[in-house]
């Protein structure tokens, strides 16, 4: 099973990202997706920090925070 990552439009399933925190995903994420940084992070909808460590089956969403352009 694996984790699906998205940002917008774009939707990646990633294995072997169970155990890794939101944080280390996002620095993967940023090249692969576009993501600045800024980004608020959600886990199965849920708003969550960096330090949140992903469980398989996970679904982890970026999001642009409201106010913020680009």
């Amino acid at each position: 099973m694996s984790v699906r990552i998205s940002f917008g439009a774009n939707t990646l399933s990633l294995e072997g990202q169970a155990g890794r925190t939101v944080g280390d995903i996002r620095e993967d994420a940023e090249n692969l997706l576009g993501l600045s940084g800024n980004e608020a992070a959600r886990v199965n909808g849920q708003e969550v920090s960096d330090d949140k460590v992903v469980s398989e089956g996970e679904a982890i969403e970026f999001v642009k925070v409201a106010g913020s352009k680009g």
